[in-house]
């Protein structure tokens, strides 16, 4: 179905807000006026942002979350960047793997079970689209996942 991205990012910060506002941390919404639906199943998108999301809340400890679309041929870019903890370079290739933490003492302390980025891996391939990752120790992370439009 053809599904507004602005609408369920707003779904999604919603539910986000009560932990993003525990730490201070700002949800912000920037959808592209070219890049503003993506043709997807809405319960497996709802579920890639708010994995994506939650991820970047939990691993955030100031600053802010951003979800911003930009346009593609043929699809839509959703990024979600963060002002986070950020991921080694040498992690990065790995992060999409079931159960792999980039470190197992700080997630289990943080709630994460290593299965987030894998179900989004999972659904975004079941849709055509790509997933891709940066980041920077101590500066943050951007995912950034191409969905058809």
């Amino acid at each position: 179905a053809q599904v507004d991205v602005a609408g369920m990012v707003q779904d999604v910060f919603t539910a986000s807000q009560p932990a993003a506002s525990a730490k201070g941390i700002a949800l912000v919404g920037d959808v592209s006026s070219d890049a503003t639906h993506v043709r997807v199943d809405p319960t497996a998108f709802r579920q890639i942002l708010t994995n994506l999301v939650e991820n970047a809340v939990r691993y955030t400890r100031e600053g802010s979350v951003t979800v911003r679309t930009r346009k593609a041929d043929g699809g839509v870019w959703v990024d979600v960047r963060d002002t986070g903890i950020g991921i080694a370079a040498e992690h990065l290739p790995r992060i999409f793997e079931r159960f792999y933490r980039v470190d197992a003492g700080r997630s289990r302390a943080d709630g994460g079970t290593g299965l987030g980025l894998a179900i989004v891996r999972h659904l975004v391939d079941a849709h055509g689209g790509r997933i891709e990752a940066t980041s920077i120790v101590g500066r943050g992370t951007t995912i950034s996942v191409l969905l058809p439009s």
